[in-house]
């Protein structure tokens, strides 16, 4: 869709999908820019357990060109989380997403990342696979959610506000950097840079402290405002960490029914896409999208990585082949006894 880069291959490493009726505008989604494989990641939900069901029936619809990451089943009856780990590598997932780092998620179900059960998981992902298991793992959100009162009309506008009952932001990323030293052998993904957009110096000393960590582009909107006004400091740490980062839109493809996250149609998933390709291909002013900042900054312009020394590769490697290297060459096949669901 870009005329700067119309030969550059692209995969878009962090869609939710969570109805079956949502499939079509899935394909379309894909074609259209077009993405050459998606990573498709499930949530859990306290009435339907988890979407994993819909993502293997998507995958064995385009098994070359998806990739899926699946969710835990958190009721009592379950098994543990350590066995639905295996199970979810001997039906072809590709990889685990764990959402309960997010605040929100965690209260609503009453649930910790730092709980020792996820501890064993963490370890068995690195240590029970002929290969390591990489783990989405979203840790935090944006530093504007705990500022202010929930009462403040600005943060009213926001998907979620934390008070004072919700641990600071300062303890959700201690908790980023404590996974990756306390598991030197596990493959994690901490998306939408971290939330630690503001702070690049730091999120570069994350993801550089070991092999094996990452961070996705899933934007969340938050990042444009904080990497546009501090654009110098952003190219270097793009260029510095090219082989860290990977390309994601975080798209929503759910029923309307669905109300955890807002409903967006098949032209807002494109929208996002294409402003996130649009601010790192070009220096094109953008309206501001996150609520929070737009007030003090209306108006954003691109990075346009292409005005960089490497430029061309670094896209290359945030665009595909770091994709790859994190899931593989090839998205893992469904078994045929565990991709029942």
């Amino acid at each position: 869709m870009m005329e700067r880069s119309p030969n550059i291959k692209r995969i878009d490493a962090h869609l939710h999908l969570g109805d079956e009726s949502r499939f079509a505008d899935l394909d379309a989604y894909q074609k259209a820019f077009p993405f050459e494989r998606l990573v498709l990641i499930s949530l859990p939900d306290i009435e339907r357990v988890n979407f994993n069901t819909e993502l293997i029936f998507y995958k064995k619809r385009n098994p070359a060109h998806t990739y899926i990451l699946g969710e835990f089943d958190y009721r009592p009856t379950a098994p543990s989380l350590v066995d639905q780990l295996i199970h979810l590598y001997q039906q072809g997932f590709d990889g685990l997403k764990l959402i309960l780092g997010k605040p929100a998620f965690s209260q609503k179900f009453g649930i910790h990342l730092k709980e020792q059960r996820f501890r064993d998981v963490f370890q068995a992902a690195s240590e029970a696979f002929p290969s390591p298991f990489p783990i989405l793992v979203h840790v935090g959100d944006p530093l504007y959610f705990w500022k202010g009162q929930k009462t403040d009309p600005v943060l009213e506008q926001a998907p979620w506000s934390y008070g004072p009952e919700v641990p600071p932001f300062e303890e959700w990323i201690l908790l980023a950097e404590e996974l990756v030293e306390t598991f030197p052998r596990t493959i994690f993904v901490f998306p939408h840079l971290l939330f630690l957009a503001h702070d690049l110096d730091r999120l570069e000393r994350i993801l550089r402290k070991r092999e094996g960590v990452f961070t996705d582009l899933s934007p969340g909107n938050y990042f444009y405002r904080d990497l546009s006004v501090q654009k110098t400091r952003a190219l270097q740490f793009f260029s510095r960490c090219r082989d860290r980062i990977l390309y994601g839109s975080d798209g929503f493809f759910f029923h309307p029914s669905y109300k955890e996250l807002p409903f967006t149609d098949l032209r807002g998933n494109l929208d996002r896409s294409t402003r996130l390709i649009q601010f790192l291909e070009s220096s094109l002013p953008f309206s501001n999208p996150f609520p929070l900042t737009f007030q003090e900054n209306p108006l954003l312009e691109g990075l346009n990585l292409f005005q960089i020394k490497g430029g061309k590769e670094i896209l290359h490697k945030i665009y595909h082949e770091n994709v790859l290297s994190v899931l593989g060459i090839h998205p893992k096949p469904l078994s045929a006894q565990g991709g029942e669901v």
